[in-house]
């Protein structure tokens, strides 16, 4: 059985005023083939006011007690072009059945200037 959890878009924060910071969505959060790799995909109402559809791996070999650091690789889409590549930086703090998700983007070219997005993942 695959070991999957709901996982919540809440709220991104831009570093220019000119993008749109209300980007709810749902995804899914998967164990992967190792411990610290997740697979991860979801949708999401994205900085330019449109739907975005992601897919990746998220990669957290640092641990500092239950505080994992990593990264994250995948494709979205909804921005310039069709799909686009996506990196971005992640901390993940699990509290009780809920684990809080910090996502750090990089400025994209054309596409978006650097994020903050903040989200949390379910355990039933």
């Amino acid at each position: 059985m695959i070991d999957c959890t709901p996982h919540i878009h809440l709220a991104a924060y831009h570093a220019s005023s000119d993008y749109n910071n209300h980007t709810p969505g749902l995804g899914v959060i998967c164990a992967g083939p190792r411990e610290n790799v997740r697979i991860v995909a979801g949708g999401y109402y994205n900085s330019l006011q449109q739907d975005s559809y992601y897919a990746g791996f998220v990669y957290q070999p640092i641990t500092f007690c239950t505080l994992r650091l990593g990264a994250m690789g995948g494709l979205v889409s909804g921005y310039q072009t069709r799909v686009v590549p996506m990196a971005a930086a992640v901390a993940s703090l699990p509290i009780g059945k809920t684990e809080w998700h910090l996502t750090l983007v990089p400025p994209a070219y054309k596409s978006s200037p650097a994020v903050a997005e903040l989200s949390v993942s379910f355990k039933f």
